[in-house]
């Protein structure tokens, strides 16, 4: 898997501010991004989202397989947004 910046918005790094975004991306035979969707954010002010989508579709995954075919499949990432730490977390 590569993954693109995650950008920390400004406003909320400099108020401190932390939160989390937590996405379904759906991904392509090939393991290319095709979409992502925000299935819910903390806080809801939509401060982390554009940040969280902008990195999550930038990320190339090993496609699945089933026997031995590759598939489309999804996975639901939990994106955290820290200012005390020194780069912004994301899980899956």
């Amino acid at each position: 898997m590569s993954t693109g910046p995650l950008i920390y918005p400004e406003i909320a790094y400099l108020s401190k501010l932390e939160g989390g975004v937590r996405a379904r991306v759906f991904i392509s035979e090939t393991g290319v991004v095709d979409s992502v969707e925000i299935i819910a954010a903390r806080p809801r002010r939509g401060i982390f989202e554009e940040a969280a989508l902008e990195a999550l579709r930038q990320v190339r995954y090993k496609p699945a397989e089933i026997s031995g075919e590759r598939v489309k499949s999804q996975k639901l990432i939990e994106v955290k947004f820290n200012p005390r730490a020194d780069e912004p977390v994301t899980t899956d």
